[in-house]
């Protein structure tokens, strides 16, 4: 009976973890059986971290990477990274458009562009 106890207690526990707060794999590109570049990521929002996005990357055949990730800087100018998988935090609550530039190993820029919410910011 003990060992069913702890068992359902750490089922519950790992079900309250929020999935950004897990170490990130370091980035890999993957590969396509047509070998030609492709861009391709997925955004997600910590529930836990207020403001974290993690930005992950499954693209493949790109030789660098641009986010634009939708808020300008301090200076006015708009924030970027050139991390392949990065995870940052925002600061503040919105709705912004972000936007991957990749350059192809065929030397074609291809763009993809996907809206996030922030909303778990202190106001």
């Amino acid at each position: 009976m003990g060992r069913i106890t702890i068992v359902i207690c750490l089922l519950l526990l790992s079900s309250c973890l929020d999935p950004l707060e897990a170490p990130a794999p370091d980035w890999q590109p993957q590969t396509f059986a047509d070998g030609l570049p492709n861009l391709a990521f997925r955004l997600r929002v910590s529930t836990i971290s207020p403001g974290s996005v993690r930005f992950n990357n499954y693209s493949s055949g790109m030789l660098e990477f641009t986010w634009y990730l939708g808020y300008n800087n301090d200076n006015g100018i708009e924030a970027t990274t050139n991390t392949p998988a990065p995870t940052l935090k925002y600061p503040r609550n919105g709705r912004f458009n972000v936007r991957l530039r990749g350059l192809g190993t065929d030397s074609t820029v291809y763009w993809g562009s996907d809206w996030i919410e922030v909303s778990n910011l202190p106001n």
